[in-house]
């Protein structure tokens, strides 16, 4: 039987794929994830716990038009392995094999080189704001675990692009560990709005099935 990861050769392929295939290529993209690193060393964990992430977020939105900032980025390795990239995935951090993070020099689908914390939200809404600006299509999602969003840079750019976010800009944000239920309440507009599953539908572009 041939392998389902295998057929992911461009970005996109993932959508060629029946719904109940995903599961088998989400444990394929683990067993490359495991094999890799245990080579060549790398983030594990982190990038274990988004793979269905990647795979949902791939087939939802249609790469390069939509871009995906994936804070700090040291979690992007199923999103390389979904671009293209699978064939060089054995390189991963080797002399002038693929990086540990994003990289604008590998793909189009990477639309930063990243590699700093907590800095997703505010590229995020730079993107956002531009493509609003320009007319272009596309979404911009920011991917951010829940203990990022609480350092002061990821909270106050929070703040401000619930301020912005509108259809125009079409900002979307995903908390990649799903746990917005410790941010304190009240902390900050961002963190109110976490914890309020209405306003957070609403930011999200998103309403609750009737």
């Amino acid at each position: 039987m041939s392998r389902l990861l295998s057929k992911i050769k461009a970005p996109n392929d993932v959508k060629k794929l029946a719904a109940n295939e995903l599961p088998e290529l989400c444990d394929e993209i683990r067993e490359e994830i495991i094999s890799t690193v245990a080579d060549n060393g790398g983030h594990l964990a982190s990038n274990l716990g988004v793979v269905e992430l990647t795979v949902a977020l791939h087939r939802v939105f249609t790469l390069p038009e939509d871009c995906i900032v994936w804070d700090v980025g040291h979690q992007s390795y199923a999103h390389k392995l979904l671009t293209g990239r699978e064939e060089a995935f054995s390189t991963l951090r080797r002399e002038d094999g693929l990086s540990g993070f994003p990289s604008r020099e590998e793909s189009d689908c990477d639309p930063f080189t990243t590699g700093h914390s907590s800095a997703s939200i505010s590229s995020a809404l730079g993107l956002s704001v531009a493509k609003a600006l320009a007319g272009d299509p596309g979404h911009v999602i920011a991917v951010i675990g829940d203990g990022k969003v609480e350092i002061a840079l990821a909270r106050e750019i929070g703040a401000r692009a619930l301020g912005l976010a509108t259809d125009e800009a079409r900002l979307r944000g995903v908390d990649a560990q799903k746990r917005a239920r410790l941010i304190r309440a009240g902390a900050d507009a961002i963190a109110g709005d976490f914890l309020d599953k209405n306003a957070l539908l609403s930011w999200l572009g998103l309403k609750e099935d009737e």
